[in-house]
C-alpha cells in the first residue's frame, strides 16, 4: 500500500506517516508540503491508493489539490481524505462537492485513521 500526506505542518505528516506505518508495516508513505508538491509526487507514483490532504496550505491549498486530482482520469480511484481543523458543515460540504472520499478533522487519533484506512481497504 501507497500512500501520500499532503500537509505544510511536518508534525502533522509526521504523526500520519507513523499512525500508517504501525498499521501496515509494508505501508510506504510519501509527503508533500504543499499541494502542488503532492500533484508532482503523485505524476511520478501513480501507485498511491489514498491521499491525506490538509486544506489550509501555501501555494496551493487542499482544496485546489482537490479539485485537480478529480479533474485527471488517472486518480478515479484515488482514495482522498482531507484531514483539516476546517469544521464547519460548509468547508465539508464544499469538500463533498470536489470528490472527497473522507473528512477527519484535526487533531485526530490513531483509531480514526485506522477506521477510515479498513473502511477502503479490507474486504468486507
Amino acid at each position: 500500500m501507497k500512500f501520500l500526506t499532503v500537509d505544510d505542518a511536518k508534525v502533522l505528516r509526521t504523526i500520519l506517516k507513523t499512525i500508517v506505518e504501525n498499521y501496515n508495516p509494508d505501508a510506504v508513505v510519501l509527503e508533500a508540503t504543499n499541494g502542488e508538491e503532492g500533484l508532482k509526487i503523485l505524476s511520478t507514483n501513480p501507485d498511491v491508493q489514498m491521499v491525506f490532504v490538509d486544506w489550509n496550505m501555501p501555494v496551493l491549498n487542499g482544496y485546489e489539490l482537490v479539485k485537480r486530482i478529480r479533474a485527471n482520469e488517472i486518480y478515479k480511484n484515488l482514495k482522498i481524505i482531507m484531514a483539516t481543523t476546517e469544521s464547519g458543515r460548509d468547508k465539508v460540504t464544499e469538500a463533498a462537492k470536489i470528490g472527497i472520499n473522507g473528512y477527519i478533522i484535526k487533531p485526530f487519533s490513531q483509531e480514526i485513521v485506522e477506521k477510515v484506512i479498513k473502511k477502503y481497504f479490507e474486504a468486507k
